[in-house]
């Protein structure tokens, strides 16, 4: 079984001294290369290494929730979408290098894998999964499915779950689950699962086995497949992207406003409760919101990160019912 790592186990600091920083959740400057790299070495360390893709419905759920954000403080976090470039461009005056949702990432991280790389499927659903797999293996020969399972089942599933993937001891394990819960069962059974790599992939698997299109190509040069993807789903991503994306932008732009030049980053106490609008006497003491440079030494890393678990506490409601692709 892989070694957990107690630390943060992401771009090594000569790779990437820049970070961006909002509240809790601090993400790299790593374009496609480097991130496939990062991963990469997982595999010859012996450290198990979880993955998570942070959009901004990732980031505003961060906000309003610590023990969501304390759950990302021990994943790889990659850059997703247009909302964190917004964040960026407030804090830092520049984009990411390169857009690392997912849905493009993985099948990079596949292609380029050696061969013989061992990959288990976890998620979709039950009529779906099994699509999900033929394609992957016939897209990625280089890369051995040594078993899936849907993404639909009961807390009293799981153990007959990880002991399946356990028999088969995958180099990856993706799971698609949708987001939180996909990155609450990664942290939680991350320690119990033989796997070297957990990555949680949300649509992906969907993508894959053809149960949902992908936006026309130039719609994705322009990053405006959220549109696409609205128009196919209005149900279920109808608030995503309208109210949440009003409230994302007024939290991030009120970080943005509150920030004294120059003070260190810190997660006011307005979010910390779970809330979105402080009290009078938390706007007095929690002005201090600084997405500084992460920058050389040991003592100056995120305490997030340093301080982080690898399987935090969750409350038991978050994760035991029944999990599917469409929850998210």
């Amino acid at each position: 079984m892989p070694s957990v790592s107690k630390e943060y186990v992401g771009p090594e600091r000569r790779w990437t001294p820049r970070y961006l920083t909002v509240g809790p959740i601090s993400l790299p400057y790593v374009d496609r290369d480097k991130a496939i790299a990062t991963i990469r070495r997982s595999f010859a360390d012996g450290h198990q290494l979880c993955v998570a893709f942070c959009n901004s419905n990732t980031l505003l759920q961060a906000l309003r929730s610590p023990s969501y954000a304390e759950t990302l403080s021990n994943f790889l976090l990659l850059n997703d979408g247009i909302g964190v470039d917004i964040c960026s461009y407030l804090f830092k005056g520049r984009p990411f290098t390169d857009n690392l949702n997912g849905t493009d990432f993985i099948p990079n991280l596949l292609s380029d894998a050696v061969p013989g790389r061992s990959v288990y499927l976890l998620g979709a659903e039950p009529q779906w999964i099994g699509s999900s797999s033929q394609k992957i293996a016939e897209q990625f020969p280089n890369c051995k499915i040594v078993g899936s399972h849907h993404g639909y089942f009961g807390p009293d599933e799981v153990d007959h779950i990880i002991a399946r993937i356990n028999r088969v001891s995958p180099d990856i394990l993706l799971v698609g689950l949708g987001n939180p819960l996909q990155e609450q069962f990664i942290a939680k059974y991350a320690p119990r699962i033989q796997a070297r790599v957990l990555i949680g992939v949300g649509a992906f698997l969907d993508f894959s086995a053809g149960k949902v299109v992908r936006a026309p190509e130039i719609l994705r040069h322009w990053r405006l497949e959220w549109l696409f993807r609205l128009a196919q789903e209005p149900g279920r991503l109808g608030r995503r992207y309208t109210f949440d994306v009003i409230a994302f932008l007024y939290a991030v732009t009120r970080l943005r406003v509150t920030m004294r030049p120059g003070s260190e980053a810190e997660f006011p106490a307005a979010f910390r409760n779970g809330r979105l609008r402080p009290t009078l006497r938390e706007a007095a003491i929690d002005r201090s919101v600084s997405l500084g440079d992460a920058s050389g030494s040991e003592a100056e890393f995120s305490d997030a990160f340093r301080n982080a678990r690898l399987s935090p506490t969750l409350d038991e409601t978050e994760i035991d019912r029944s999990v599917s692709l469409s929850d998210a």
